[in-house]
């Protein structure tokens, strides 16, 4: 089945760069696009002297118009692209719309906080990944490239990765990614042996699709590590797995918001447990 990109848009600072991020994966790899958009009715019939319904309606025709404005300048005409707007739940909708459970990516944009001029994960990409176990990929406002070669892959030995969830990830970008890296945190030293015959095992595994390598940090230092590691690889998408503490504990969203993907300029891509 051909894949289909979700894309969420609400016509933010970011979305032209997740337009841009979605086109160059579509081109590449002969996807569909989906963008979806959540509409919320901010003009009161009381104010308008129009029927509720005929407000609703001439805001989608008016959202509408903005969305194929937004597609005809980010998508070619080799790539279908197809426009939704809901006034529902947002996750009620893709807990349920056809096809929920094919594997296909959704992307959502990474928001910043203006007040405190951080980048924050939002609370839509927040429920997203607790409420649904799908394919998520968070895209910050500035990237350093739109069409990542490399996939860094954070890891831990005692959480096995999902195969057929990554196996399906990788068929997705196959057009584009050439090269895998396995990265894990060594807690204890006791953990070595382990950790590096599961990483070993792992690119050997991966080897020839398309080919991979892994390396382990470990010490008070190991996140700085990382955050220098990831620096020097401008072309990748920094993969986790959902699961673990990574979203329930505030230092991981720290270390993976801000210092990894806002900083770094990267996309962050969740795969299901």
């Amino acid at each position: 089945m051909k894949t289909t990109l979700i894309v969420l848009i609400d016509f933010s600072p970011y979305t032209p760069t997740l337009l841009r991020f979605a086109s160059a994966w579509s081109e590449n790899c002969n996807t569909d696009a989906l963008l979806l958009h959540q509409l919320f009715n901010t003009q009161s019939s009381a104010h308008t002297n129009q029927n509720p319904m005929i407000n609703l309606q001439a805001q989608k025709n008016k959202t509408l118009r903005n969305m194929r404005e937004l597609a005809s300048r980010s998508f070619n005409n080799k790539t279908t692209v197809k426009f939704e707007i809901i006034t529902g739940d947002l996750i009620e909708y893709l807990k349920n719309m056809p096809g929920h459970d094919s594997g296909n990516p959704i992307l959502v944009g990474m928001k910043g906080d203006t007040a405190a001029d951080k980048p924050v994960m939002g609370k839509l990409t927040k429920a997203i990944i607790e409420n649904l176990n799908c394919l998520t990929v968070i895209v910050p406002v500035t990237l350093k490239t739109y069409l990542p070669n490399t996939l860094t892959v954070g890891l831990s030995c005692r959480y096995p990765l999902n195969k057929p969830a990554f196996n399906n990830f990788l068929t997705q970008v196959s057009g584009f990614i050439v090269h895998i890296r396995f990265i894990s945190v060594m807690a204890a030293a006791k953990e070595y042996k382990r950790c590096h015959e599961y990483l070993q095992n792992l690119s050997r595994e991966y080897s020839q699709k398309p080919s991979a390598e892994f390396e382990i940090f470990a010490g008070i230092t190991a996140f700085n590590q990382i955050k220098g590691y990831i620096a020097q690889l401008p072309q990748t998408m920094f993969v986790v797995q959902k699961g673990e503490h990574l979203f329930t504990d505030k230092i991981s969203q720290r270390l993976l918001v801000n210092d990894l993907v806002y900083t770094s300029c990267i996309p962050l891509v969740v795969i299901p447990q």
